[in-house]
C-alpha cells in the first residue's frame, strides 16, 4: 500500500497528469496528506493546486475537501461556489440547524433530513469524498434543489482555478 501511495504522490509531485490514476486514486492522496508537515508534503499540497480549484485564503484542512470536490467535479466552479454558499467552512459533518417543518440540514451541501435521512446516517456520509460525491451527483442533475446555487455568484471570487487551455 505505501508503494501505491508513493507512486501516486510521485505523479502529483511530478505535475503530470496521469490517465492512470483515477479520481478515487487523486482523492485518497489529497484526503491522505498531512499539510505541511514536512517539505515533501508541502510541495505535493501546492502542486495540486496547479490542476485543481482551491479556496483563497484558508488552510488546507478546508482545502483538501474543496480540491476534492474539484477533483470529482472536473473542477465545476458552480458546484465549488454552491457548497461554498451552503457551507462556507467545508465542513463535512456541519449541522445547519432545523427547518421550519422540524427537518434539519447537514454536511457539505446542507441535506435535508426528509429527502436524505439514510444517507445521512450511514457510514459513508461520514466519509468526506463519499458525501461530496453524493452532493454532486444531486448537483448536476438538479442544481437548482441547492439555496445556494441561487446565490453562487457570491462566491466565484474566493476560489482559484488552474486556467484551461
Amino acid at each position: 500500500m505505501l508503494d501505491l501511495l508513493l507512486y501516486i504522490l510521485g505523479l502529483i509531485k511530478d505535475l503530470e497528469p496521469d490517465p492512470v490514476l483515477t479520481q478515487d486514486d487523486k482523492i485518497a492522496v489529497v484526503q491522505s496528506i498531512e499539510p505541511y508537515e514536512d517539505s515533501e508534503d508541502m510541495e505535493v499540497s501546492l502542486g495540486l493546486l496547479n490542476y485543481y480549484c482551491y479556496k483563497k485564503d484558508v488552510d488546507f484542512d478546508q482545502n483538501r475537501h474543496v480540491i476534492t470536490a474539484s477533483i470529482i467535479s472536473g473542477n465545476d466552479l458552480d458546484f465549488l461556489a454552491t457548497l461554498n454558499q451552503e457551507n462556507g467552512l467545508f465542513s463535512p459533518d456541519r449541522f445547519h440547524g432545523y427547518n421550519t417543518n422540524g427537518t434539519g440540514d447537514y454536511g457539505f451541501c446542507g441535506l435535508n433530513s426528509a429527502y436524505h435521512w439514510d444517507f445521512i446516517n450511514s457510514e459513508e456520509f461520514k466519509d468526506p469524498a463519499l458525501q461530496l460525491k453524493y452532493c454532486y451527483n444531486i448537483f448536476k442533475d438538479r442544481p437548482y434543489r441547492f439555496y445556494g446555487y441561487f446565490v453562487r455568484e457570491n462566491s466565484y471570487d474566493k476560489f482559484q482555478c488552474p486556467i484551461t487551455k
